[in-house]
């Protein structure tokens, strides 16, 4: 009896272990596909399907493994004190992932079947994806990771890794959601919106400069676009008839003109700047919008991607070339004075020619929604999107979206802000690294900034500068250094000789501003210092929007501020 009983439990062991070992295997091999899928999917292979066969290959993979771990003869081993943990461990991360890739999946193939339709019907198409989005979020939100203390350190990596992919994912489909549904009611609604193209040549904070705006119509289903026309030579309004908010005329009132479009987004709060420039407009006689729309090169580059290239003069302007076009090359045939003589017409609607012919591929349904809502996502992550509305619930579907273009208590935003009048912004290479300290009253964090000037002296006479007055050299920079930081933030300084323009509350967040100067081929570092709560544990770092990216570094941490990162104290 008793060898019987051995033998049974030595077969059983070994049946155990073969289990344990297929499940390892797959889970790797899931784990090697999923990266692969990550690292191959294009915009292309989402549309046509090409990408599909990896995702299911991995979803089958992980939920083999997965029913392995969870299979009746080595359940007993889930109940052991430690090695139990692991297992349970493993057989959540295995499941968690077989259902990430699977709603993933699902997601990919409903968005797919819509595409015929949303030539017909984007407003019911896009109401569509939104519930696809919606509920799939839903799906991902039950998603069981298991126990997340006492388990091995490689178990505990892949468990971190697993949640902060999910977190990201569902951020990404609430956002689809939010925006499907905001677009969707754009092209239900008969309105007139303050279309806004920024330039990220020349910034402001958390946007490019507002330079040009046009008005966009909304009814029947379409969007009609305006031509395009320069802030600096169409609009001519009374400060007085524009005041600012207390706080955002305390801060930056130095500045000059308040009916200026070019003097907003000082602040990165656009739910600041947008009633001011909808309010900018009515006062120069355009009439009152419904809303504020911010679109800049890297949003047209994003749409492109999806509507295919649009005709510019005699060449085709393309997502890979349009950047260039836009933050340089419109810029080559421009006098240095900046005048408004018939190059700076040309401009002016070879920027009109670009976003016309996208707003029109929308309206004739020549896009992919996979690919749009993929392209459009990444760009309203990096703030190059924004959008505001007098009507709340679309106002929360902005936001839900991501590009209300808000800043929260804990948000932190490093900007340069141009105030050199040339176009200099798509050459600077910044890059921050920030570092802690706990203090006896809490956090003392520093955050360095390195900025280097990489101008070209054969760049365009345009870009270069100097403008008449400035006292700048050709290819110098000039720039406001500012950081809005959390709102509990103490003793914000910088280091060495920043003079400091602007200090004092801004909405949820506090703001440190100072004047630097960097000249051609000269790179610069500026130190700002300030403290936090010992109770703070984290800061989301916002994006600014800028072109190229802010490089970050924290720890052995490295992004850069194309999107929201958070960081953990």
């Amino acid at each position: 009896m008793r060898r019987t009983l051995l033998a049974a439990f030595i077969s059983w062991l070994v049946v155990s272990g073969a289990f344990f070992a297929l499940a390892f295997v797959d889970a790797k091999k899931g784990r090697d596909a999923l990266v692969a899928f990550r690292a191959e999917a294009t915009s292309e292979s989402l549309r046509s399907g090409a990408a599909d066969a990896e995702l299911r290959r991995t979803s089958v993979l992980l939920r083999r493994s997965h029913d392995r771990l969870h299979n009746p003869v080595v359940r007993p081993f889930h109940w052991l004190p430690v090695a139990g943990r692991q297992l349970r461990s493993a057989d959540a991360l295995t499941g968690a992932g077989a259902e990430v890739t699977a709603v993933t999946l699902d997601s990919l193939v409903s968005a797919r079947a819509l595409t015929d339709e949303i030539k017909v019907d984007k407003a019911g198409a896009l109401s569509k994806i939104a519930v696809i989005a919606s509920n799939a979020e839903a799906r991902l939100a039950k998603v069981d990771l298991g126990p997340d203390e006492a388990v091995f350190a490689q178990l505990a990596k892949a468990r971190n890794e697993i949640a902060s992919n999910l977190t990201d994912v569902r951020t990404t489909l609430g956002r689809a959601a939010g925006g499907a549904r905001g677009v969707s009611r754009l092209f239900q609604s008969n309105g007139s919106y303050l279309l806004i193209a920024a330039n990220n040549a020349e910034m402001r904070a958390g946007a490019g400069m507002f330079l040009s705006v046009g008005s966009l119509k909304t009814g029947g289903g379409e969007v009609t676009l305006s031509k395009m026309e320069t802030v600096a030579s169409t609009l001519d309004v009374d400060a007085a008839t524009v005041p600012w908010p207390e706080e955002l005329h305390k801060l930056w009132s130095f500045m000059g003109k308040q009916g200026d479009m070019r003097n907003l987004m000082l602040s990165p709060r656009f739910d600041v700047s947008a009633p001011l420039a909808a309010e900018i407009w009515k006062q120069d006689g355009r009439g009152q919008v419904d809303g504020v729309l911010v679109i800049d090169p890297s949003l047209l580059q994003a749409m492109l991607r999806a509507t295919g290239p649009v005709a510019l003069d005699d060449r085709q302007v393309t997502a890979e070339s349009v950047l260039t076009e836009l933050l340089v090359d419109q810029y080559r045939t421009i006098s240095p004075t900046g005048s408004t003589d018939a190059s700076q017409v040309a401009r002016r609607e070879g920027l009109s020619a670009v976003a016309e012919g996208a707003f029109g591929a929308l309206n004739e349904g020549r896009w992919d929604p996979i690919v749009m809502a993929r392209e459009l996502g990444k760009a309203a992550d990096g703030r190059h999107l924004l959008a505001w509305s007098r009507d709340e619930a679309q106002n929360a579907d902005w936001r839900a979206a991501g590009v209300g273009g808000l800043l929260g208590a804990d948000s932190l935003m490093l900007n340069i802000s141009n105030v050199g009048s040339n176009k200099l912004d798509s050459f600077l290479q910044v890059s921050a690294d920030m570092a802690e300290v706990t203090g006896r009253s809490g956090l003392d964090l520093s955050v360095t900034v390195t900025i280097k000037n990489t101008v070209p002296a054969g760049a365009p006479r345009y870009v270069l500068g100097p403008s008449p007055g400035t006292g700048l050299e050709a290819g110098e920079y000039r720039g406001m250094l500012s950081f809005s930081l959390p709102g509990d933030a103490n003793a914000p300084r910088f280091d060495a000789d920043v003079p400091v323009v602007a200090f004092g509350p801004d909405g949820p967040t506090k703001v440190i501003a100072g004047v630097v100067r960097v000249k051609r081929g000269e790179t610069k570092t500026f130190v700002v210092r300030f403290s936090r709560p010992a109770t703070a544990r984290f800061t989301l770092v916002e994006p600014s929007a800028r072109l190229p990216a802010t490089n970050w570094t924290y720890r052995q941490e490295r992004w850069t501020d194309a999107s929201r990162y958070v960081i953990s104290h």
